[in-house]
């Protein structure tokens, strides 16, 4: 039995997206997560293709630590079915990147953290000094295979969005 031409029409396009997607060019994210006392801790995502921002996300958690997990889908640019998943851990210092159509996966990335700054400050100060602290951390990834021509991957300065490719 052979497959009907909508069949082989449709295996050519995923088979030509894959193909697209996955030899991407330099693909970065960087992530900020602010622990901040007595209200929610707020972390930021954004993801960067070829120099370009594919999305910027936030999630909250209140008393937000190292074993919270979140993950953000995130439409591709140029290819609409296409989506970004990112999931990212331990305070935003782990990160995972693959492309997926739905929720197949058409491929894993292998991602390295280039650069991670932790700061930490008086939140709350009384007459008998600091009572409460707040700290940041801050890193940039990328997916150093695809990150060939000279790209480098830095961080914020301390700021949550930087609007600027890494």
């Amino acid at each position: 039995m052979f497959p009907s031409t909508k069949t082989l029409a449709a295996m050519a396009v995923i088979s030509a997206t894959f193909a697209r997607v996955t030899e991407a060019q330099c693909v970065a994210a960087r992530t900020y997560l602010h622990n901040r006392p007595f209200i929610d801790d707020v972390i930021t995502m954004e993801l960067w293709h070829s120099g370009r921002k594919v999305c910027s996300e936030r999630a909250s958690a209140f008393f937000a630590d190292n074993e919270d997990f979140y993950q953000w889908d995130c439409p591709d640019l140029d290819e609409p079915r296409v989506s970004w998943r990112v999931k990212t851990w331990e305070n935003g210092q782990q990160l995972e990147i693959s492309t997926m159509i739905g929720e197949q996966e058409l491929k894993a990335y292998d991602v390295e953290n280039k650069d991670t700054d932790y700061n930490d400050w008086c939140d709350a100060w009384t007459d008998n000094g600091c009572k409460a602290r707040a700290s940041s951390y801050e890193s940039c990834h990328w997916i150093s295979s695809v990150c060939t021509n000279g790209e480098t991957c830095n961080l914020c300065d301390g700021r949550a969005v930087c609007d600027t490719p890494p």
